[in-house]
């Protein structure tokens, strides 16, 4: 085995994969595998091809051989978890999503995953708490806080909705979705004022 060859093979994999290129991240994944099968990168590669093909079956595998090579590998869990959501396994996607969160609170694929969830569920405090603690490192990520003042909005939260959405708008003045979320929220508190 070439530990070079194998490295570069993984970061082009992951490279080509980023663009959007997916038959030459394949090309390179495989030869990865090739210079080191005894290694989890690969499959989790693979496994991450197979979901954009839409073989979450094929995903699975892979998936499960990285996951005995190296089961502390936290891409395992994120790309388990999306591949549970395809299979409309909803709470065991939402275990492992949050259990990639705890893991690396960093993770930006496992709270797409759990956005995702959260709002098939009707399920709103760790998406919460993990958009806040995005925020926290991100302040000026309008997505970050769009995302949240909508699971705020969710929750009844109006007010710090709309704080969130203040901010977005200090941000990005044009940003549509935000206004129109905005007014949405206004007119629920007034007409909450009204009826009392």
């Amino acid at each position: 085995m070439d530990e070079l060859k194998f490295k570069v093979y993984c970061e082009l994999g992951d490279n080509y994969l980023k663009l959007g290129k997916v038959k030459d991240a394949k090309i390179n994944f495989e030869k990865a595998l090739n210079e080191n099968s005894n290694n989890e990168i690969p499959y989790i590669g693979l496994a991450k091809i197979e979901l954009i093909n839409g073989n979450a079956k094929k995903a699975e595998e892979l998936i499960e051989k990285a996951k005995n090579i190296n089961p502390e590998n936290n891409k395992i869990y994120e790309v388990l978890a999306e591949i549970k959501f395809l299979q409309n396994k909803l709470d065991e996607s939402y275990n492992l999503a949050l259990k990639a969160l705890q893991n690396d609170n960093e993770s930006y694929n496992a709270l797409l995953t759990l956005q995702k969830i959260s709002y098939k569920l009707n399920k709103f405090d760790d998406l919460e708490k993990f958009l806040k603690i995005f925020h926290n490192k991100l302040p000026s990520d309008s997505n970050i806080l769009y995302a949240l003042a909508g699971c705020l909005y969710f929750q009844n939260k109006l007010e710090e909705a709309k704080n969130y959405l203040d901010k977005l708008l200090t941000i990005d003045k044009e940003n549509a979705k935000a206004k129109e979320l905005y007014e949405i929220i206004e007119k629920k508190i007034e007409a909450m004022n009204n009826f009392s």
